[in-house]
């Protein structure tokens, strides 16, 4: 074999290695990476806030208890009769008490009567908005 031919097998053979050593540590980061997503889904989904009702003079008032290591801010409680006036955001470990407006406490109360009144929460968690609707 002349020089050129070894030269360019040399190469060859060391653009193969590089090229499934690149490989190898995409993968491993790639399994990384969803290994950091499952675990963040899994502490999101373990220990849930609890939220909980009660309506009073006119408005409908949220106690929120973020049992979360990190700050929710509520962008927006909405429904056919109801609204948040401004964002609000609970602190880790906190409990708040968060006042909804309710437009029509009349035509309010009746869809809660008849287990109708659509509720839906949006709220922020890093910088990802989640929407939660539920009857009440």
């Amino acid at each position: 074999m002349d020089l050129g031919k070894i030269i360019g097998l040399i190469l060859f053979i060391s653009v193969l290695i590089v090229q499934f050593a690149i490989i190898n540590n995409f993968n491993g980061l790639l399994q990384t990476t969803l290994n950091q997503i499952n675990s963040t889904i899994l502490i999101l989904f373990t220990s849930q806030p609890k939220i909980g009702l009660v309506i009073s003079n006119n408005q409908l008032i949220l106690t929120f208890n973020n049992t979360l290591n990190f700050p929710i801010t509520l962008l927006n409680v909405t429904g056919d009769y109801t609204y948040l006036s401004k964002p609000v955001t609970i602190n880790p470990n906190e409990v708040k008490n968060i006042s909804v407006v309710v437009t029509n406490l009349e035509m309010f109360q009746r869809a809660i009567h008849d287990n109708s009144y659509n509720l839906t929460i949006v709220m922020k968690m890093f910088n990802t908005t989640f929407s939660q609707s539920e009857i009440i």
